[in-house]
């Protein structure tokens, strides 16, 4: 990849994974998509590895699909398995996460937007900043939430709660994200990962 907007570090049996895609709001570019899938891929094997944190740097989880990308939306040299193949990327990144063995934590500071809701939804647990905020705008362009995180979300806050959550496009605080069973913990802005 030429974009590294990945970095991972190690405190002994802890790995932090850390998106920095700097000048875009960590939005999702098809290749901070595959770098993402490919570190949960290795780190599944790692058995050294037994809790992973994934964490925007430096202020933000993510700000969506980086809709300026052209990897995303150019498909017209595409063949049909092609395109598949990169409609597809999101979902795998977010099995990935979901079928890592060790325990994941999102830890999701400043706002998280749509696939970054996707991804946070596929760990196991999320601690939010105090002031962060999730959000669900896809219904503005005809969509519900991608990257098969509605089962997810739909497990951990209900159907009714889903359907507001992807119908509404609500700003939720972390405060309302925790009494709705979103999240497991509030911490001090900056300090989720601490």
């Amino acid at each position: 990849m030429t974009e590294q907007a990945v970095t991972v570090t190690r405190d002994g049996a802890l790995a932090v994974v850390t998106f920095d895609r700097k000048g875009s709001r960590n939005a999702f570019s098809q290749a901070m998509i595959l770098e993402l899938t490919d570190i949960a891929q290795k780190l599944q094997r790692d058995l050294t590895v037994h809790a992973v944190v994934l964490t925007g740097a430096p202020d933000v989880f993510a700000a969506g699909i980086d809709l300026r990308d052209p990897g995303m939306w150019d498909f017209d040299n595409l063949s049909d398995l092609e395109r598949r193949e990169v409609f597809y990327r999101g979902v795998r990144l977010c099995q990935a996460w979901e079928d890592m063995p060790q325990v994941t934590i999102a830890a999701i500071e400043g706002f998280a937007i749509g696939a970054g809701v996707a991804l946070g939804l596929a760990c196991d647990f999320r601690i939010m900043g105090e002031n962060a905020y999730l959000a669900v705008p896809e219904v503005q362009i005809g969509l519900n939430l991608q990257w098969g995180a509605l089962p997810r979300l739909i497990t951990l806050v209900g159907p009714a709660k889903a359907k507001r959550i992807c119908l509404m496009d609500e700003r939720m605080s972390a405060a309302q994200a925790l009494g709705w069973g979103l999240i497991e913990e509030i911490a001090p802005d900056g300090k989720t990962v601490a």
